[in-house]
């Protein structure tokens, strides 16, 4: 198995300087991945925005709140919304917040093993946790007789690799805490969803905005600042990303 699919943080920078992440996630060092693993270019559209002094309007596909709070930074990564899924329960009823992250990645990043991974897992008791993600997706890539796609998984609170997953086009799958807009009534809750958004503008704290997919609410995105991020994602305790490597669509096309 590729070392780095059930990856922990302490051997995440043990493995590979952040350099060598970067051409990584750049899709310059597949050879990291899994044997015969394929990257596919996609055409998915993006959002188009134009800006005229300093007021952004836009066509989105995503949604209607394409752009932060602020009124000026728009989503980086927006997912049109017929490539967003709402979670689903596993044979056991339990959530597949997961593997439903998962596969909006996979619809993201056009990677077809993961594109029905949500419907695929209903047969199964669900929860997901790091182990049994690499243990399903290698399941459902034999069941395919497909090698399984190239990934990442680390437990950390050093939010520098999701940044730099958003960066170049990734959606990233991130734990999540509780919601600082108050969905869930404030509870607390244990599950996951996509970060569309990391370290680009400034929230009202001064720290940059952060946005996130939630696949119990994908209609619309849930922004907040880095410092409440932080909070979201790590529960108090650490964070558990996922990061797939396939290449991400084409930039936003933007015109002034």
């Amino acid at each position: 198995m590729n070392p780095l699919q059930a990856i922990r943080a302490r051997s995440l920078w043990a493995l590979l300087s952040l350099t060598a992440l970067a051409a990584l996630l750049a899709g310059h060092a597949t050879s990291t991945g899994p044997a015969g693993a394929s990257t596919i270019e996609t055409a998915t559209s993006r959002t188009e925005a134009t800006k005229t002094q300093g007021v952004i309007t836009q066509k989105t596909p995503g949604g209607d709140n394409a752009i932060a709070p602020d009124g000026q930074t728009i989503v980086q990564n927006d997912v049109p919304l017929p490539l967003r899924l709402k979670n689903k329960g596993g044979s056991d009823g339990a959530g597949l917040c997961v593997f439903t992250s998962c596969n909006v990645s996979g619809n993201w990043q056009n990677i077809p093993l993961l594109q029905d991974f949500r419907d695929w897992m209903t047969r199964f008791p669900g929860g997901g946790w790091p182990e049994k993600l690499t243990d399903m997706i290698n399941k459902k890539a034999k069941a395919k007789g497909t090698p399984p796609p190239a990934y990442i998984q680390f437990t950390s609170n050093d939010l520098v690799v999701l940044e730099l997953a958003v960066k170049t086009g990734r959606v990233p799958c991130v734990t999540y805490a509780f919601s600082p807009t108050g969905r869930y009534r404030g509870a607390r809750i244990a599950h996951m969803v996509n970060l569309v958004h990391a370290g680009v503008g400034q929230a009202p704290d001064g720290s940059p905005w952060y946005a996130v997919l939630d696949n119990n609410y994908p209609e619309m995105l849930e922004w907040m600042s880095k410092k409440t991020f932080l909070k979201v994602y790590s529960g108090g305790k650490t964070g558990w990303g996922v990061v797939f490597l396939s290449p991400s669509p084409p930039p936003i096309p933007l015109s002034s």
